[in-house]
């Protein structure tokens, strides 16, 4: 069983797991030539075998190798109808309203209302 210390943070997890099913879809190759290319890289030190991390590393490639068609998850395409450009645009706007939150829905509200515009109402902040 894992302790909390044998748990890394978040972004080295995020490159673990991202090494663990890269290297199962591609072989045992892509881990020595993932581990050449970012030898000087701190948060990729787990691929060393003494590394503290590097249990976790082999516990998290097993699964991926267990499981194999969680390392190629289907690819999402845009609605029907959304370019690139709106979902750009679509996304954009999520970040800034989960940065500024309802300021900034309520900012761009005022602002579309005075460009005499129907962009959304006031009643669609409650709705967030």
């Amino acid at each position: 069983m894992a302790t909390d210390s044998d748990i890394p943070p978040p972004h080295i997890r995020a490159n673990i797991l991202r090494t663990a099913y890269y290297v199962t879809t591609n072989g045992l190759e892509a881990e020595r030539v993932t581990m050449e290319f970012f030898a000087y890289d701190e948060s990729f030190g787990f691929l060393s075998n003494s590394h503290p991390y590097h249990a976790y590393y082999k516990r998290e490639l097993a699964r991926a190798q267990a499981e194999p068609e969680l390392a190629n998850p289907p690819k999402l395409g845009l609605p029907n109808g959304m370019t690139l450009e709106k979902f750009n645009t679509m996304k954009l706007t999520a970040q800034f309203i989960a940065w500024y939150g309802n300021d900034y829905v309520e900012a761009m509200i005022d602002w579309h209302a005075s460009m005499e515009k129907d962009f959304a109402n006031k009643e669609d902040i409650n709705n967030l």
